[in-house]
């Protein structure tokens, strides 16, 4: 009998480990984010979901399709709601006051996205759930609803097929594009049960066929099994929020140890201990912000990153 009282997921290391001279980008749910932050934060070159958070497969495919085509996003792409002039081809955290902020806005993350998904090394793509919303209007396959009314959408579910095929042509376009990019696939842990536990089995089932099968199609490709280690592994409600649905930043965190165990090379590591320690210092609350002490303790923390620079030239420390 076992006496760990716990589920092990023993889950092969990625072949092609990730290190500070790479360049990232991560595509999907809220997931991507909590772990896109870490990435940031120990200075990794990445860039994390420009169309914001993204759920479902096709709209991921869709934001794929935008990078790696010359649109520009102008008045017809907005829609008002509430005196408010939104998208829906983004999240509903992108918001501004009037049209022109927001093009602006949108252009901008568009362009400078652009220009990295040419030479990004990884991509990520974590997969939140195979519903998704058409706009009645035009047929919009829809990032975020933005609380319009209900009556203006179709609620439908992708398909295994479905996800393969649109994903599969957005990967090879990117890929005719920039060779060098390999895949790293996710299923977000975050249970989507607005219509029963039982569908959201169905749901997860569904994107993990269909990740499967993009894996089979696309080699050095990689599945990290942040879905089986907060299920399996972290099997206990003390790792989640109050909504009882979305991990915590205990269960985040232990997610971050399994990326640097899994996909990070040794060198990097290294790296991340140093910056961990930076950030720690740069966390510190002074008793007295003006005291002598505090002025020479701030010196010791641009010490500590100047030498960190000079050693380690990709790193630029942007917090």
């Amino acid at each position: 009998m076992s006496n760990n009282f716990r589920t092990l997921i023993n889950h092969p290391k990625s072949k092609n480990t990730i290190s500070h001279e790479h360049s990232l980008m991560m595509l999907g749910s809220c997931f991507t984010q909590n772990i896109g932050k870490l990435f940031k934060q120990n200075q990794f070159d990445i860039t994390i979901n420009p169309f914001g958070i993204t759920y479902n497969p096709l709209s991921i495919a869709q934001s794929l399709d935008i990078l790696l085509s010359d649109k520009i996003f102008t008045i017809d792409d907005l829609t008002e709601n509430q005196e408010r002039h939104v998208s829906l081809l983004h999240h509903r955290e992108f918001y501004f006051e009037d049209e022109f902020t927001t093009l602006l806005y949108f252009n901008s993350k568009l362009k400078e996205a652009r220009e990295k998904i040419k030479q990004i090394d990884f991509l990520f793509i974590t997969l939140g759930t195979n519903t998704y919303f058409e706009y009645n209007k035009n047929k919009l396959i829809v990032n975020n609803c933005h609380k319009l009314p209900a009556k203006e959408f179709t609620k439908k579910e992708a398909s295994i097929e479905d996800i393969f095929d649109k994903l599969n042509q957005s990967l090879n376009q990117l890929k005719s594009i920039n060779p060098k990019c390999k895949f790293i696939f996710s299923i977000s842990p975050i249970r989507y049960a607005q219509d029963g536990h039982f569908a959201n089995s169905i749901n997860k089932s569904t994107l993990i066929l269909a990740t499967q099968k993009l894996m089979n199609e696309h080699e050095n490709s990689y599945y990290f099994p942040a879905y089986e280690i907060i299920l399996d592994d972290l099997r206990d409600y003390r790792f989640y929020k109050e909504d009882m649905n979305h991990p915590n930043d205990v269960a985040i965190k232990y997610i971050w140890n399994g990326v640097m165990n899994l996909m990070i090379d040794e060198k990097s590591k290294i790296i991340i201990e140093k910056v961990e320690k930076i950030n720690l210092m740069k966390a510190h609350r002074p008793i007295n912000p003006y005291s002598d002490a505090h002025k020479k303790f701030l010196e010791n923390i641009e010490k500590e990153i100047s030498i960190l620079k000079n050693t380690y030239k990709n790193i630029k420390f942007n917090l």
